[in-house]
């Protein structure tokens, strides 16, 4: 693996294994509907399928992952969660509402994920405690010990944020950070990213949906961005995201995965190129016409632009 390039080409079996389960969700839905059409699209376009950068077997056979998942969320704090509706992608919802949908799709694997009796929701984010039993089952793998700087604690441990979904949750389009990159590591269920790379054509297409709610853009996004690749994990699989990339992701069983901000010289082009992206778009958005809704996300994109600013202050790099 070298520079921001993806991996080689894999074939897996698993991925047709996991558009069959489509078939198990309810055939009127749009997230259903959605899905069948992203899949289609994928096969159409021939959308290459990457592997993952490798597999922690201790992560993959751990078989308390949901247990301590569940812990987790029991014992935070309600202002601590964000939890989005599924069905209107909305952040919406409660902890009781969350904890009693994911147990009822572990328990019935045939429910029905959009019935308005389940009241299926997410947790989006949540940052774990570092003396937690979850925080414990996430190693950095050795591959990336040199050279790299992570984001982390005060306590110096990494800082570790996890996403909760329940079957049947697509996530629209999106970038986690201009500057830095994405360590993903698989800890239940299944999920597959679709990604594309910065690339003029993608950012010129993303600029006026980054750092928003843009709504349901994934179908207009299959159409319109460019150089995409696929990249299916499962549980104990971790993969490296580079700075800027955009992704979306299918997740049709109960499934969390674990992120953790990481920087190194070999993506320090990239993370210069898309951080001036930001920067531009942050200069237009503070002008007297920007939308009510463009000025909103002024905030958000300034504490990204500081948070990468100092994680590549680690490596003695200083970006203005």
């Amino acid at each position: 693996m070298s520079g921001d390039s993806p991996p080689p080409t894999t074939d897996s079996t698993t991925f047709l294994s996991f558009i069959k389960n489509l078939e198990t969700l309810h055939k009127d839905h749009k997230n259903r509907r959605l899905g069948l059409r992203t899949m289609s699209w994928v096969r159409k376009h021939r959308v290459r399928i990457e592997s993952p950068h490798g597999n922690i077997p201790s992560l993959a056979e751990n078989e308390h992952i949901s247990i301590s998942i569940i812990t987790e969320i029991q014992r935070a704090p309600p202002s601590q969660l964000r939890i989005r509706d599924i069905m209107s992608n909305i952040e919406e919802g409660t902890k009781t509402q969350f904890l009693a949908s994911f147990a009822a799709f572990e328990s019935n694997l045939g429910l029905d994920p959009y019935s308005p009796r389940t009241s299926p929701c997410c947790v989006w984010d949540f940052c774990l405690q570092s003396e937690s039993e979850l925080a414990s089952f996430i190693t950095v793998p050795e591959e990336f010990q040199d050279g790299y700087a992570f984001k982390r604690l005060d306590d110096m441990n990494y800082e570790c944020t996890i996403t909760v979904t329940v079957i049947g949750t697509i996530t629209e389009p999106h970038m986690d950070q201009a500057g830095s990159g994405t360590l993903l590591f698989e800890l239940l269920g299944t999920k597959l990213f679709i990604i594309w790379s910065p690339t003029k054509k993608n950012l010129a297409w993303f600029r006026n949906k980054y750092g928003s709610a843009s709504g349901a853009i994934l179908e207009v996004a299959l159409d319109a961005l460019e150089d995409p690749y696929c990249v299916l994990l499962q549980p104990g699989d971790f993969y490296l995201l580079p700075p800027g990339y955009i992704y979306c992701v299918l997740s049709f069983t109960n499934s969390a995965v674990g992120v953790i901000s990481v920087v190194h010289d070999k993506f320090l082009e990239t993370a210069k190129k898309v951080m001036d992206w930001e920067k531009d778009i942050l200069r237009e958005r503070t002008l007297q016409g920007a939308t009510r809704i463009e000025k909103q996300s002024i905030k958000g994109i300034q504490s990204g632009l500081e948070l990468d600013r100092a994680m590549w202050n680690q490596l003695g790099v200083t970006i203005l």
